[in-house]
């Protein structure tokens, strides 16, 4: 009998996570107040998810992302799934923790940067961030921009959103700086 409930509840769990089913008080009526309810998980979550200033917040299909200065001083791209009834809920986060010397999402103009997430993408939609001084050719294509100055670890930036269309979702993406040669 034990062996039995045992393999039913670890096959619950793999079912859980291998369908990313979301569950418990995180769906909330705004991201904003999912955001709250991811935060008050861990000491470090509540350092990290805590806004400090929302930059933006953008759509891409069903999901939601927010661009916001932590109470922690760092710039973080937050995720929101939507369910059916219009209500979001917290997915993961991206985050850059030293915007002097970035290394996980904004790409600095130095093609040999090591950067952990130079590109996001949602099927055809492709995005990114960069700083606003430095020009991008994605796939041969200069994206389209939003550039947010903000302050941030007591200093002023400025900080552009990029973000292109592409024909095909399985397409290779290119990030090329026009002035390198």
């Amino acid at each position: 009998m034990k062996k039995t409930i045992s393999m039913i509840v670890t096959f619950l769990l793999m079912l859980l996570t291998l369908s990313s089913c979301y569950i418990g008080d995180g769906w909330q009526d705004t991201p904003e107040k999912a955001l709250k309810i991811a935060a008050d998980a861990t000491l470090d979550d509540q350092r990290r998810l805590t806004s400090k200033n929302v930059i933006d917040k953008f759509n891409i299909d069903d999901e939601v992302y927010m661009l916001f200065v932590s109470e922690e001083d760092t710039l973080v791209q937050a995720h929101f799934v939507t369910n059916e009834k219009g209500f979001y809920h917290y997915s993961g986060d991206t985050e850059e923790v030293s915007l002097v010397a970035p290394d996980t999402m904004i790409l600095n103009g130095d093609s040999e940067q090591f950067i952990l997430f130079n590109y996001f993408s949602d099927e055809t939609y492709v995005w990114g961030y960069k700083y606003s001084n430095v020009e991008i050719v994605v796939n041969g294509a200069i994206p389209q921009s939003k550039t947010y100055t903000f302050a941030c670890d007591g200093k002023e930036w400025s900080i552009d959103r990029w973000w292109i269309e592409i024909a095909d979702a399985n397409t290779e993406i290119n990030i090329e700086y026009p002035g390198d040669n």
